[in-house]
């Protein structure tokens, strides 16, 4: 007998997020609390990792699959900008896909992948726009203004520039 493996959800699910631009390693785009670069064209996958203290270094726990319901692993995403967390502070925010296994919280998600799906940059962070394009998403500015955007996008309104092809279903 052969075991049906069904994703928790069918479509993604879009949340808000909020990064850095990291330009001491390389220009990078990080989460806020540090952790794996987001890498264009690459889903981002979630890992439970547990601190080494005598190393102060992080090691990939293979206890469970990330998300977890008792664990606080997983890629967080809030359901909307007027959560508590004021995402309109940070540097660059935006929409961000979340797929997989997704455990829902009252004001956001915890995803096992995610990939960005729009940019938003603030004043003053408009240096890092060259690199940005590389994720194919639409970039725009803190007046809404569309910076860049996919070149071609399909009758079903996917760009040829999207993460489709990084197991995005």
């Amino acid at each position: 007998m052969t075991k049906l493996i069904v994703s928790d959800y069918v479509a993604p699910i879009v949340g808000y997020r909020f990064w850095v631009w990291d330009k001491e390693i390389g220009p990078q785009l990080r989460s806020m609390q540090g952790g794996q670069p987001w890498i264009p064209r690459q889903r981002l996958q979630a890992y439970c990792v547990q601190a080494d203290r005598e190393t102060w270094s992080y090691i990939i726990s293979h206890h469970h699959e990330a998300p977890d319901e008792h664990c606080s692993c997983g890629i967080y995403a809030v359901k909307s900008l007027n959560s508590p967390l004021d995402l309109r502070k940070a540097h660059i925010y935006g929409e961000v896909y979340l797929w997989g296994k997704i455990i829902e919280h009252r004001y956001g998600y915890r995803a096992q992948f995610a990939y960005p799906k729009s940019f938003v940059l603030q004043k003053g962070i408009l240096g890092c726009l060259s690199h940005l394009v590389d994720y194919g998403v639409e970039i725009r500015d803190a007046d809404s203004k569309v910076l860049w955007t996919p070149a071609t996008t399909s009758s079903s309104g996917i760009s040829s520039a999207s993460p489709g092809a990084q197991g995005r279903p």
